[in-house]
């Protein structure tokens, strides 16, 4: 082909542009991605200029003929937005043709959110065959924003393809009506290829009603989903704490701690006396009392700080810990006078305080306390006898630098070493801090080397390097869940090899995968999701260490849920 002088072809361009011969310069611009990009730049400039009747039907060409420069193509589909603004009924016109250029057209209906445009596009989604088309036309649908577009993306919440689908869940999110966010929460399966998007799409909208929406989910009989929802919530932040607020009131004890737990990750002062409140109420189960105790630590508030007090004499030891370490958070000088007061008599109820600041690692409270009275003593001898290795040796750093160096030799002194005795590794996963300070103490106590990990990825990665002697994992963590966990240690140790304990909430445990029925637990369903045991909180020492002993021996052909 010979070369195109590209001086005379901007000539003819122009003379075709004054000249109104579409034809012409049709046939002319079928040689536009031949020539230079400025040339090709000159050309859009001289359109720009020109009438619209030659100017949209030869961009029209060019954007079939498309540049090898990107910038020069973008160009191109911003001068068809210009000519197309106030034009609605051309853009339908090229829209309900079948012309190679048709998504273009759908996409520039979105871009100036034509109404107009949405019967055109309901016939495309009921009609047309290509996904591409179908998919752009989704898109536009959400674009133009139009309650009218909802009933119009039904049907593609549901299909089989799931790019159409995702693009349905976006198009909705988009929407953000409530009749939208409606349908979105509808179309919620337990698929987690999809729930995924939809709950994201949800925690975009941040309404009022999606907020809402997204507290239902903290009960879900899926286990994806209420991990979702609380990763949602917790990135909405304090916009969704009155939401959550609300779900404080509900009977549902599930609800209560998920959004209890969402509450102290935000973090947010002004959910601090709707939680104090619902400790003024006593909560039964100490799953709850101990959500709420672990909040208020993530919280500071001095208005709620005198009430902590009260967990320090909680039957539950998990609790204990929850409030010595909200006090910790929240230390005044009126909330260390009343712990004086508790402890000074020295007697059991004393002891078990000190211990709970000290397994707790309230190092705020313990400095507050060491120089005084019959605290020095209390803590001396629960670090020497009692106390993990590891928090022994926490503490005495903390004495070392405050010079009580007679304190540290006397606990050295005093502490019975177990080095002789070969422990068992228990590794332990809870993405709650607390929960993990009492795995800490009470597998120390029963006489096992504990290993804890706040973060699933982190403990997989040490796992699969050296397999422990037993897995204890919580069921409802972010990112990673104790089912998925469990999957994907199952890959590399059968059951046998390593014994997984699922510690859960859920009364009726689920496992919220692609096959799942939501029917409550059985041994089958337990041995087809690898675990060895089902530990439902609330649970005692004695109840926790008869089913890592039990799991540790079991018995043939035996899996067991307690």
């Amino acid at each position: 082909m010979p070369t195109i002088n590209e001086k005379d072809f901007i000539q003819e361009i122009i003379f075709c542009i004054h000249q109104s011969d579409v034809i012409k310069a049709k046939a002319l611009v079928q040689f536009f991605a031949e020539v230079n990009p400025k040339t090709q730049n000159r050309v859009l400039y001289e359109l720009s200029k020109s009438h619209d009747d030659i100017a949209f039907p030869v961009l029209d060409y060019l954007c079939e003929i498309k540049s090898n420069q990107n910038q020069i193509n973008q160009k191109i589909y911003d001068l068809l937005l210009e000519i197309s603004y106030g034009n609605p009924e051309m853009i339908v016109r090229y829209i309900k043709r079948k012309h190679p250029n048709q998504s273009t057209y759908i996409k520039i209906a979105g871009d100036l959110k034509m109404r107009e445009a949405i019967p055109a596009l309901s016939e495309i989604s009921k009609t047309s065959q290509i996904p591409k088309i179908l998919e752009e036309a989704i898109k536009t649908l959400g674009a133009i924003g139009a309650e009218e577009c909802i009933s119009i993306l039904i049907p593609f919440l549901y299909s089989d393809d799931p790019v159409l689908k995702v693009a349905a869940i976006s198009a909705m999110s988009e929407i953000g009506a409530p009749p939208a966010i409606e349908q979105l929460s509808k179309a919620i399966t337990g698929d987690n290829r999809t729930d995924v998007s939809i709950i994201n799409g949800l925690a975009d909208i941040q309404s009022k009603l999606s907020i809402e929406k997204l507290c239902e989910m903290l009960t879900s009989q899926f286990s994806n989903i209420r991990s979702l929802a609380i990763e949602s919530l917790i990135k909405i932040g304090p916009k969704a704490v009155p939401g959550l607020v609300e779900n404080l009131q509900s009977s549902n004890e599930d609800a209560l701690i998920h959004a209890l737990t969402v509450l102290g990750k935000i973090g947010d002062k002004t959910s601090a006396s709707a939680i104090q409140k619902l400790l003024f109420q006593n909560p039964t189960n100490s799953n709850v009392r101990f959500g709420a105790y672990e909040a208020l630590g993530q919280i500071k508030s001095a208005k709620t700080a005198i009430s902590l007090a009260n967990g320090l004499n909680d039957p539950d030891e998990q609790v204990r810990l929850a409030a010595a370490k909200a006090i910790d958070t929240n230390l005044t000088h009126v909330l260390t006078a009343g712990l004086k007061n508790l402890i000074k008599a020295g007697d059991p109820d004393s002891k078990k305080i000190v211990a709970a600041f000290i397994d707790s690692e309230a190092d705020c409270v313990f400095e507050e306390l060491v120089d005084w009275d019959i605290f020095p003593e209390l803590a001396s001898d629960y670090l020497a006898k009692k106390a993990n290795p590891a928090i022994r040796d926490h503490f005495l750093k903390i004495l070392t630098a405050k010079g009580r160096n007679e304190i540290v030799q006397n606990i050295k002194t005093t502490a019975s070493s177990d080095n002789e005795k070969k422990r068992k590794q228990i590794v332990a996963i809870d993405d709650s801090v607390m929960m993990l300070k009492l795995y800490t103490k009470q597998l120390y106590e029963m006489g096992y080397t504990p290993l804890i990990f706040q973060f699933p990825a982190k403990a997989l990665k040490e796992i699969n390097k050296q397999k422990p002697d037993l897995v204890l994992t919580d069921l409802n963590m972010p990112e990673i869940d104790g089912l998925q966990l469990t999957r994907e240690l199952r890959k590399k140790y059968s059951q046998q090899e390593l014994p997984i304990i699922m510690i859960t909430t859920q009364s009726d445990f689920v496992g919220g995968t692609e096959k799942t029925t939501g029917k409550p637990i059985n041994d089958e369903m337990i041995k087809k999701l690898g675990v060895n045991r089902i530990l439902h909180k609330p649970f005692t020492e004695t109840d926790l260490s008869s089913a890592i002993s039990n799991t540790l021996a079991p018995k043939p052909g035996k899996i067991k849920k307690d």
